[in-house]
């Protein structure tokens, strides 16, 4: 009589989504760039429109406007060309999760054909989008 495997298999590492380590980047993207970028332009915002009341109102200094100012569009200029960088890589990496995802869909109508279809596979550093396993061979 063998001993019954002690390892829990809640301990397993789920199996992956397809297009999974797409969306994961585009996570990662956007919560890099965009909440570190949005979050200065909008202090600086804050701090412009506070000047602006200062100014409005006749409060001194006068000057905190223009260096408010300077310190907004200093921000801008930092953050817009980081943004916009990041949108274009998050389209292009929504476009190929979503290529993996439809490819993910037909191998799947393969399994009932005694294949097994394994889905974003990641390496230390690779991955493999789709690896289908048969009797026929691994592809």
């Amino acid at each position: 009589m063998s001993q019954p495997d002690s390892k829990s298999p809640l301990k397993a590492a789920p199996v992956r989504l397809p297009g999974q380590s797409a969306q994961e980047r585009i996570n990662t993207l956007l919560d890099d760039v965009f909440t570190n970028n949005l979050v200065l332009v909008v202090i600086t915002g804050v701090m412009l429109l506070t000047a602006l009341i200062q100014y409005v109102f006749r409060l001194p200094p006068d000057r905190l406007v223009v260096v408010t100012a300077i310190y907004f569009v200093g921000s801008l200029i930092y953050a817009l060309p980081k943004m916009r960088k990041a949108v274009r890589e998050a389209k292009a990496l929504k476009l190929g999760r979503d290529g993996e995802r439809a490819v993910a869909e037909y191998l799947d109508t393969l399994k009932n054909e005694d294949c097994r279809v394994l889905h974003d596979l990641v390496g230390e550093n690779f991955n493999l989008d789709h690896v289908l396993v048969s009797r026929h061979g691994i592809y």
